[in-house]
């Protein structure tokens, strides 16, 4: 029985009972109408103290009702279905700006009222995820593209055409830096005025452009590559162009053929079998024809700036391995390239061939995805 039902029956049963008692037999204490009903058939659940205690409110007070208490009334219906109906999914509908709304409307409201009904009503916070910007055009190709590649590569694993475990995916991540995130709106500092506050304490530095790491990797079936760690991109580039001058140094098509000469297949042939296809990026610089050639030369297969889509970054599994790595090293600080690299060469580690194998498994249902929602940006586990 829960609490309100408890409270309703006490109301219609236990209350009425007690006054009437009272009326009958004026000279009963609480005390002997506390002894009428432990000897009754059906004797309430409250030990000696508890039920002489309520027997003696409802004797000083005279009535069956609940005394009215002090406070803000609730809301009424036709209000929280109104909060509910501005906030629940719906796009810039903060508690500020929903309160704002209904202010002007004519509602007598405030924050701490509209957050109390979207609490009640079991709704949560999300935040909105960055992703990729997509034209009409590119949704358009996004569901070509995958429509092409499931019918090439098969759509599960009893189809004839089943290609997907041979998949190698392969791209570059985004910047590591050696700075932890930060939220600045949660940067601050309690103080009586801002003078009595130190400089170094009060000022947030931050640079223009950090530093960082760029780092090339792939996945397939039999685990990730490289092996022990993603490869350190940038510190390679800084190997190729002589002029030291340089602050900023670009992969372009010609520096891309010579890393997967170099660099990818070496790493690729260490934790591969011989029979695979190889994937890539279809971006501009991997659409050249000197890199077309260089991987038509090292690859015998492979899933061609064609087939594939350049705004993919939804479907294919290794953008799944960045994310894990940013999300494990969120809020850390490092005080050396070399100590970034170590922590995430731990993290990389951890993958197991297992994982690889389930997320590479996972690309045909991310493709079909894709088409049913007629190319907008799916979403990843």
């Amino acid at each position: 029985m829960s609490r309100k039902s408890a409270r309703l029956r006490e109301q219609e049963l236990f209350r009425p009972l007690v006054l009437l008692l009272s009326r009958q037999n004026p000279t009963w204490t609480a005390s002997d109408i506390a002894n009428f009903f432990e000897q009754s058939d059906n004797p309430p659940n409250l030990n000696r103290h508890a039920l002489t205690k309520k027997i003696n409110y409802l004797l000083a007070r005279g009535s069956v009702f609940d005394r009215k208490r002090s406070g803000r009334p609730p809301a009424t219906t036709a209000y929280r279905n109104l909060v509910l109906k501005e906030i629940q999914i719906k796009n810039k509908a903060s508690i500020r700006n929903v309160t704002a709304k209904l202010k002007q409307q004519g509602w007598k409201t405030s924050p701490s009222s509209v957050y109390r009904i979207t609490k009640s009503a079991g709704l949560k916070w999300f935040k909105k995820r960055r992703s990729q910007k997509l034209t009409y055009d590119n949704k358009i190709q996004r569901v070509k593209s995958a429509k092409r590649l499931r019918r090439n590569f098969g759509i599960t694993k009893r189809s004839r055409n089943w290609r997907w475990n041979l998949i190698i995916n392969t791209d570059f991540s985004g910047k590591f830096t050696l700075a932890a995130f930060s939220n600045p709106h949660n940067e601050g500092i309690w103080a009586k005025s801002a003078e009595e506050i130190p400089p170094e304490i009060l000022n947030r530095p931050k640079d223009k452009f950090a530093s960082g790491i760029i780092f090339w990797g792939g996945i397939s079936y039999d685990g990730l590559i490289p092996k022990n760690g993603p490869f350190d991109v940038t510190s390679w580039l800084q190997k190729q162009v002589k002029d030291k001058s340089r602050k900023r140094i670009y992969m372009n098509s010609h520096l891309y053929a010579k890393f997967i000469k170099e660099v990818g297949f070496k790493e690729i042939q260490k934790v591969c079998r011989t029979s695979f296809i190889f994937q890539d990026d279809a971006d501009t610089k991997q659409r050249t024809k000197i890199v077309l050639e260089t991987v038509d030369k090292l690859f015998d297969y492979r899933i061609s700036p064609q087939e594939g889509d350049a705004k993919f970054a939804d479907v294919w599994p290794i953008e799944n391995i960045w994310g894990i790595l940013k999300e494990k090293i969120r809020g850390e600080q490092f005080s050396s390239f070399q100590q970034l690299k170590d922590r995430l060469n731990n993290e990389w580690k951890k993958i197991t061939c297992d994982d690889c194998k389930k997320m590479i498994d996972e690309i045909p249902k991310r493709l079909n995805e894709v088409i049913n929602s007629d190319g907008q940006q799916i979403r990843k586990n």
